[in-house]
């Protein structure tokens, strides 16, 4: 609840205040419409006057019109900063380390980006309820004081108590949401480990049935038991709110009944307490929205994401190339440590040391689990080495100047990945634009694809798919590119064109080919050959 009222505070003051204040506008309509009709009721036989209805229209049309500015301008607010919410999370999550990204996987990324951001700008779309329901609480309460003080004062006594409980309820809350976060992201990520293996399951039903009876099932399961825990909370909360209001009008009633108060005094309590019942419902049902806002927010800080309303969500600067020729890198004594998730080392790759320093191919070889894949990632800049240095042009690669060095590279890992919405950069020197037509052609694509992405993409086989993505390497001017087996389940007559036309051209174009191959039969289109080893 702290958490949400800081993050509420951090967004547009200007929108916030003009919200709170068409919504207390509202309350306190509520509160002297409470108080005529109170009063009204009271003093029956005075009998009921034009200008006393005249006034509860008027109060009843401006209630109406301050709660519905009020939504109006929230909705636009919650709304604008949802979207610099998904913006500013979004960029975030690209800009963590690949690692870590890689440790947590995506199922809980997406959750947070689809459900908990929601939580998140739903409860600011309770604002105006907590302005409308404390602004009637509050009128309403001076007017039950101007009618009794001693009653209202051992009113406001016994509430106290319960207004402990209640808090303590929260608290509940908060800790049942975040135990049900985290099991829905363990069953999310079984869901998509299930769609992502489909068809190997629908043709291992013994598989399949592991994967639901000792995974998907348990895990959705608990998930079940985290959210029935939580849903027993928020109705725990409702039902002890509904016992302090009626055990509040009980205690009137009793006082009544001892004589200890009069007529005079109950009924306006009694017809203001229906009156307010609305207005405290209202508020608690915003209350378990604040308690769940609160509790995302401060998962999201723990994990590092820290979130500020205000700041404009400003697109990354592209990095700038340190030159166009080809740099000089050279790996000095690199190692790459995988932990787990008690931070205790699984495996350690490397020690790597390489020079590159001129346009050639570089074949990287070795056997399987010896970490060359790893050693791409650690070149390209997408993993941090737990020890020794990389260094480009001299200079050594830090947190400052990463993102220069990683525009130096264009990649194609095992498994590329072709965004289907982005249009080629297709190349504008008459010489380069025939080529691409004729890798077009030499790998077939032509027809399979439409260069302003029109096509389908998810329609494409995934060998088709690696030889587009390395159509792609072949129009992006980086002056180093990686191979990750890239030729690995092609066709040989693809793998020719591969090893014989496509790497020695772009080698003639001035660029650094480094490729990770296992095919000894093509080792002779090598320049160089880096061989990594197992170190005991």
């Amino acid at each position: 609840m702290k958490r949400f009222l800081r993050f509420l505070l951090a967004t547009s003051s200007t929108n916030v205040l003009l919200v709170m204040g068409l919504s207390v506008a509202a309350g306190l309509c509520s509160a002297l419409l409470i108080a005529l009709i109170g009063n009204v009721f009271t003093n029956l036989h005075l009998g009921v006057h034009g200008y006393q209805v005249a006034a509860i229209v008027a109060l009843v049309l401006l209630l109406t019109i301050f709660e519905y500015l009020a939504k109006f301008h929230l909705l636009n607010h919650s709304e604008r900063v949802a979207h610099q919410f998904r913006q500013s999370f979004a960029r975030w999550q690209i800009s963590r380390p690949l690692a870590e990204s890689e440790s947590k996987g995506t199922a809980a990324p997406l959750a947070t980006y689809s459900e908990d951001i929601k939580r998140v700008t739903l409860a600011l779309e309770y604002l105006p309820e907590l302005g409308v329901s404390l602004a009637a609480i509050t009128g309403a309460s001076v007017y039950l004081t101007w009618v009794s003080a001693p009653v209202m004062l051992g009113a406001l006594i016994a509430v106290i108590p319960s207004a402990w409980v209640f808090v303590r309820i929260q608290l509940r809350v908060r800790n049942a949401l975040l135990d049900m976060l985290s099991a829905r992201d363990k069953s999310n990520g079984f869901f998509r480990t299930m769609l992502i293996g489909e068809k190997e399951l629908k043709l291992n039903t013994q598989r399949s049935e592991s994967i639901f009876e000792d995974h998907l099932g348990p895990s959705s399961y608990t998930l079940s038991g985290h959210a029935k825990r939580l849903a027993l909370m928020y109705c725990v909360g409702t039902l002890w709110t509904q016992l302090c209001y009626f055990g509040a009008i009980i205690v009137v009633l009793l006082l009544l009944a001892t004589g200890t108060v009069t007529g005079g005094v109950v009924a306006p309590y009694v017809l203001v307490a229906l009156f307010l019942r609305s207005y405290i419902y209202r508020f608690m049902a915003g209350v378990p929205h604040w308690t769940a806002a609160g509790a995302v927010l401060d998962r999201l800080d723990k994990e590092g994401f820290g979130f500020l309303p205000n700041a404009p969500v400003k697109p990354n600067a592209p990095a700038i190339l340190q030159n166009t020729a080809a740099p000089v890198i050279d790996v000095k004594s690199v190692c790459y440590e995988y932990v787990s998730e008690h931070d205790t080392a699984l495996f350690t790759a490397g020690p790597f040391d390489l020079r590159v320093d001129k346009p050639e191919i570089l074949f990287v070889t070795g056997q399987n689990g010896v970490g060359k894949s790893t050693f791409l990632k650690i070149l390209c800049g997408l993993y941090t080495p737990k020890s020794g240095q990389i260094l480009l042009n001299g200079e050594k690669i830090n947190d400052e100047n990463l993102d220069a060095y990683r525009a130096n590279f264009s990649a194609l890992f095992t498994v590329p990945h072709v965004f289907p919405e982005v249009p080629l950069n297709l190349p504008t020197d008459p010489a380069r634009a025939r080529r691409f037509e004729h890798y077009i052609k030499v790998l077939q694509l032509d027809g399979k694809i439409k260069l302003d992405r029109s096509a389908h993409i998810s329609e494409l086989s995934h060998g088709q798919t690696k030889r587009l993505a390395l159509l792609l390497a072949l129009v992006d001017d980086r002056p180093v590119v990686i191979f990750d087996e890239w030729a690995e389940n092609q066709d040989p007559s693809y793998k020719k064109v591969f090893y014989y036309d496509i790497l020695p051209e772009l080698k003639a174009s001035g660029r650094i080919v480094i490729a990770v191959t296992h095919e000894s039969n093509y080792f002779d289109a090598a320049d160089r050959i880096y061989t990594l080893t197992v170190n005991h």
